[in-house]
């Protein structure tokens, strides 16, 4: 696609304006070459705008006995293999190893400005670079490159004004980055707060006087007793439970409560233990033969749940025989909680209303009729329980813990108004938190491209105003040719310059 430039610039060949040296490595063989005083980059140290020191060094034998060359602070350097066209300046004088070459300019060229034209040119670079495997490109290749060339004075002035902005741009990224986990430390504060009763502290101070945890846990377990003996029980102030729910609870003997060294709860709340509150479907076993097959039963593994939530990406899958066989401990509902019990330990999500199957490494935790599922969710994705359940768990590679460890853990329970309180208060300013994190990702992506469409400014003329006094490139060019490369004193009128065809754009 045909463009003008700018008035003043022109159209070069890179190897008319800079050459390449390339370095070389010492032999691995003789250890006398290496840990030396003598910085030797490699790709491996192109990271960033400035090279401050190598993860590797040589010694003065070892710089002779090899092709490698020295770079003087300040000289950039160019990567022509691995990641080809990527530069950077050094800070310090090192040799360099043959997949990076030293830039030399045949002009009085700017080291910024340089580094910031090959950012600007590094997907051309890569377009000719070649090779399956490792990718690389020709010196020869790179000298044969067009590239728009503005006069030196205005150089001056795009550096100038790329680093300022660029300065701008990356204090812009670092606080944004920060905001991750300023949103985690965040949603941790509101469940923190949500478990030790301090989320709900001025709404409890509203309430009437009602039924406290202790006494919605004793009406529990009594209502669930007397049907276990098949008595019966009649309607108690309108908090009938469901016959068929309470009997699903085994009439397993009482935990004994782990209380050691527990906060203390507000009035009306109760530690109650796991065991006790909580019926525990282990599938601690085999893992069940997938059948790769996206049609069949999705097989979540402790991978999925993250966050809260089920990660339905990367699944496995069984068919239904193999559903069949492996889901005898019990079937996941609707209102239950997944947890992962190992690898990773503590993830929770609720159960969706969707067939699945579960193996080693997740429990689902189904709460006494009466207990709020969400609420018990909230509690374990709190640091307060993740951090009873690590004390309680076992292992040396992975971290899990076993249902006989789990059940005497301590929960806090709240009365059953409040739990319906505090979900409704997690679930708002969770709600906040998911609403800034969308806005930081489109802000974040948008920062991410604003270099290279700055860059793309730059190298097009249209970042900096032309000045009608700067000599134009072209007699620059011409007095190189002709073996004078300083810049001429005296100020020169524009000189206007025919239409071209620059490669980059």
């Amino acid at each position: 696609m045909k463009s003008n430039l700018p008035i003043g610039w022109s159209v070069v060949k890179i190897g008319d304006i800079l050459s390449l040296s390339g370095g070389g490595t010492p032999s691995k063989h003789v250890t006398k070459y290496w840990n030396g005083n003598i910085f030797w980059a490699s790709v491996k140290d192109v990271k960033g705008k400035y090279l401050t020191q190598t993860q590797d060094t040589i010694t003065e034998e070892g710089l002779k006995a090899s092709a490698t060359q020295l770079a003087e602070p300040g000289s950039v350097l160019m990567v022509t293999r691995m990641a080809p066209g990527r530069p950077i300046i050094t800070k310090v004088k090192t040799a360099i190893n043959q997949d990076l070459k030293i830039v030399r300019p045949k002009l009085p060229l700017s080291p910024l400005f340089i580094y910031y034209a090959f950012l600007n040119y590094e997907r051309k670079f890569l377009e000719i670079a070649s090779g399956t495997t490792v990718q690389g490109i020709r010196v020869q290749d790179i000298y044969e490159l067009e590239i728009p060339f503005p006069p030196l004075a205005e150089q001056e002035r795009i550096v100038a004004q790329l680093e300022a902005t660029m300065q701008k741009l990356e204090a812009s990224q670092e606080r944004l980055e920060k905001l991750p986990k300023l949103l985690k430390k965040f949603r941790q504060a509101v469940l923190v707060a949500a478990v030790s009763g301090k989320l709900t502290e001025a709404w409890r101070a509203e309430q009437p006087q009602g039924e406290t945890a202790v006494e919605l846990l004793n009406r529990i377990r009594l209502e669930r007793h007397v049907l276990q003996q098949g008595k019966g029980l009649g309607k108690s102030n309108g908090n009938q439970l469901a016959l068929s729910e309470i009997l699903q609870f085994d009439s397993e003997s009482a935990e004994v409560i782990d209380t050691h060294e527990l906060p203390e709860l507000p009035e009306g709340w109760i530690y109650d233990s796991v065991g006790n509150s909580i019926k525990i479907i282990d599938y601690r076993g085999r893992t069940p033969p997938f059948s790769g097959n996206d049609q069949d039963i999705p097989h979540l593994r402790s991978s999925n749940v993250k966050r809260g939530k089920i990660i339905w990406n990367d699944l496995a899958y069984v068919t239904e025989e193999v559903y069949a066989e492996f889901m005898t401990r019990g079937i996941p509902k609707v209102g239950d909680v997944l947890l992962t019990s190992e690898a990773p330990l503590g993830e929770v999500a609720m159960v969706p209303d969707q067939k699945f199957s579960l193996a080693q490494r997740m429990m689902v935790l189904r709460p006494l009729p009466g207990l709020n599922s969400e609420f018990i969710k909230i509690q374990f994705m709190s640091e307060v329980v993740q951090t009873r359940l690590r004390n309680r768990g076992t292992g040396t590679m992975v971290t899990g813990i076993a249902a006989k460890h789990f059940k005497p853990m301590a929960i806090a329970i709240p009365p059953q108004a409040e739990q319906e309180e505090i979900v409704r208060q997690v679930n708002h300013y969770f709600d906040l938190a998911d609403q800034l994190e969308v806005r930081f990702e489109q802000a974040a992506a948008l920062v991410e491209q604003l270099p290279q469409a700055l860059l793309a400014k730059a190298f097009s003329g249209q970042l900096v105003p032309q000045d009608p006094n700067d000599e134009p490139a072209i007699d620059l060019l011409e007095r190189l040719r002709s073996g004078g490369a300083a810049p001429a004193k005296s100020k020169r009128g524009r000189k206007a310059q025919p239409e071209a065809t620059p490669l980059f754009e």
